[in-house]
C-alpha cells in the first residue's frame, strides 16, 4: 500500500522478479505507467527470441505472474515485435 515506488526502484524490483525466467534478459525496454498509486508495466521483446507461439505465450504469462507479486502492479503487457 502507499505510494508506488519510483521508476528506478520499480525497475530493479521487476528485474529481480524476472531474473529466473528464461529469455527475460532479451527484454529491450520496460515502460512504467503510473495511475493512482498503481503501475502498469509494458515490456517489449523481439518475437524472434522465442522459438514458437506457445513459448511466447508461456513467457508472457510467466512475466505477468511474477510482476503481479508486487502489490503496486495493476497490469502487465508483454509486447512482441
Amino acid at each position: 500500500s502507499g505510494d508506488a515506488p519510483m521508476r528506478g526502484v520499480m525497475l530493479e524490483r521487476l528485474r529481480t522478479h524476472w531474473r529466473e525466467i528464461a529469455g527475460a534478459e532479451k527484454i529491450e525496454s520496460v515502460a512504467l505507467h503510473y495511475f493512482g498509486g498503481k503501475i502498469k508495466v509494458e515490456a517489449r521483446i523481439p518475437l524472434d527470441t522465442m522459438s514458437n507461439l506457445g513459448q511466447a505465450q508461456r513467457f508472457a504469462r510467466e512475466m505477468a505472474e511474477t510482476a503481479y507479486k508486487d502489490e503496486h502492479v495493476s497490469e502487465v503487457k508483454v509486447l512482441f515485435y
